[in-house]
């Protein structure tokens, strides 16, 4: 169970001599926010989809940020780089907001002289805006009902048990 794989979770960490900050090591839960997206489990009582959606605080969090820079028509490369990082996860949800977060980083990148905005940064900024108050983005994304009923989901990760070998040429 998830209860018995925490449990064990932290057996392992206490007789490697690893701090677990308990207080950040919460019990297992059907619902949970974690760096600002909230998450929704299934669950067998209520029979709910997996979830994963913004939250309502951390959405009026960014909506207020764009709109003083809108307001104030600055951006500095420190700004841009910030709100790059916290715009740019919710990009999975429409792949067009890939063309904006390239705004974004083209003012995080360059020499920082003029932090005035530029049309194309005023029209990302909008566009996000614009992200943040829609409906499609708000409910979130629901993964059963991106990959319907297929039996099979790839996932792929950077980690590996152990190094190659000529059996396993990309490692176990």
């Amino acid at each position: 169970t998830v209860s018995s794989a925490r449990s064990a979770f932290i057996q392992i960490c206490e007789l490697l001599g690893l701090t677990l900050d308990m207080v950040k090591s919460l019990t297992p839960r059907a619902e949970f926010i974690y760096l600002g997206l909230e998450l929704l489990l299934p669950s067998s009582v209520g029979r709910r989809e997996l979830c994963l959606r913004i939250t309502e605080a951390r959405c009026a969090k960014l909506l207020g940020q764009i709109r003083r820079i809108l307001e104030e028509q600055t951006l500095t490369s420190g700004d841009a780089s910030s709100m790059r990082g916290r715009v740019y996860f919710y990009a999975a949800w429409y792949q067009e907001s890939r063309t904006y977060l390239a705004e974004l980083a083209a003012r995080q990148y360059s020499d920082g002289r003029d932090a005035r905005l530029t049309f194309d940064l005023h029209i990302a900024l909008k566009w996000f805006e614009s992200m943040l108050q829609c409906e499609t983005f708000l409910v979130g994304i629901r993964p059963q009902r991106i990959l319907g009923d297929r039996p099979i989901a790839w996932l792929y990760t950077d980690g590996m048990k152990n190094d190659p070998s000529d059996r396993y040429p990309y490692g176990e």
